[in-house]
């Protein structure tokens, strides 16, 4: 009985064909564009901005075009853990984790601007506004920790240090003074204001916005805590008694 050889070209003609359509199918998938309401899609040609994708369904040269995106609505960036270095037992958390919500604000084109502005002056600016926010961290934590000590030791401090020291006593106002911080350092970069909305509910909002910073697993320790309170009650006590003294002498 003699065995039938197998038709090499036959199959070498169905892989061939299977590849091609493979193929096919991946340039088709690289040359669709899907924008969504919430989205601002850049199409770059050999890197550089040719054009915006319309919302909802569009096509791109496969391959040799590109896009650079972003959800424009509220964002979420995460802030590594690692990101606040502990220090003479300030803050009891070991881990600090926290979150930042980023808004792109206007008209779809006050928002294309915008992208297209981040895109020129901080390409990489998911990494870089995590960054701004995890040095931020740290430096609210290092001045709470330089007016306690002078303080402690008698030294003269800034008024303003020293009244902002007295206000880190939870975690939202550390997350507040974050917040304030990284939005100065995004303001330096995508200046400017937008109006949202129309009429009473009419707002001026920065370009580009720290919606909300969440942080959690945060506390200080409770003896600085303690000492904390106990140099704000001492100040509130010397406070009533030079009034007390000023309303004798009247």
């Amino acid at each position: 009985m003699e065995l039938k050889k197998p038709n090499l070209k036959k199959y070498a003609k169905i892989g061939a064909l299977s590849l091609l359509g493979l193929g096919g199918v991946t340039v088709a998938v690289d040359g669709v564009v899907i924008t969504n309401p919430d989205e601002v899609n850049m199409i770059l040609t050999a890197g550089s901005p040719t054009r915006y994708a319309p919302e909802g369904l569009s096509f791109k040269i496969p391959f040799y075009q590109s896009v650079y995106g972003a959800t424009t609505s509220i964002s979420e960036y995460e802030v590594p853990t690692s990101s606040v270095a502990l220090q003479n037992g300030t803050v009891t958390a070991e881990d600090i984790q926290s979150s930042m919500f980023l808004q792109f604000n206007g008209t779809r084109e006050e928002r294309e601007q915008t992208l297209a502005q981040l895109r020129a002056r901080m390409p990489d600016y998911e990494a870089r506004i995590t960054s701004l926010a995890e040095g931020a961290l740290r430096d609210v934590v290092r001045l709470t920790i330089i007016a306690s000590e002078d303080e402690d030791e008698g030294q003269t401090v800034t008024s303003q240090v020293r009244s902002g020291a007295l206000n880190f006593l939870d975690s939202e106002t550390v997350g507040d003074r974050v917040a304030e911080r990284v939005q100065r350092s995004i303001d330096a970069v995508i200046p400017g204001t937008v109006i949202v909305g129309e009429g009473d509910t009419a707002e001026e909002l920065p370009r580009l916005q720290i919606a909300e910073y969440r942080i959690g697993n945060f506390e200080f320790d409770s003896d600085y805590l303690s000492r904390r309170q106990t140099i704000a009650d001492s100040r509130a006590a010397a406070e009533a008694a030079r009034y007390q003294e000023s309303e004798a002498e009247r």
